[in-house]
């Protein structure tokens, strides 16, 4: 993914990493810890660089989930 450097709310790219997963996790519940997993590093990855603040990660999150159950 290519980084657009803005700090809006609701990150972007958490939003579509976490409805990807949750959407992976409907149909491959066997991999959940992996796909968890892939999702908690690339949280702590965003922040950690600077990318989002942290609120932001988590509307993205919270989008993210909101939008795999629609």
């Amino acid at each position: 993914m290519n980084s657009s450097r803005s700090f809006a709310f609701a990150a972007d790219d958490i939003s579509f990493v976490f409805l990807t997963s949750a959407c992976l996790l409907f149909s491959f519940r066997a991999f959940a810890f992996l796909i968890l997993g892939f999702d908690f590093l690339m949280f702590l990855s965003r922040v950690y660089l600077g990318e989002h603040w942290t609120s932001d990660v988590i509307g993205g999150i919270l989008l993210g989930i909101s939008l795999a159950f629609l």
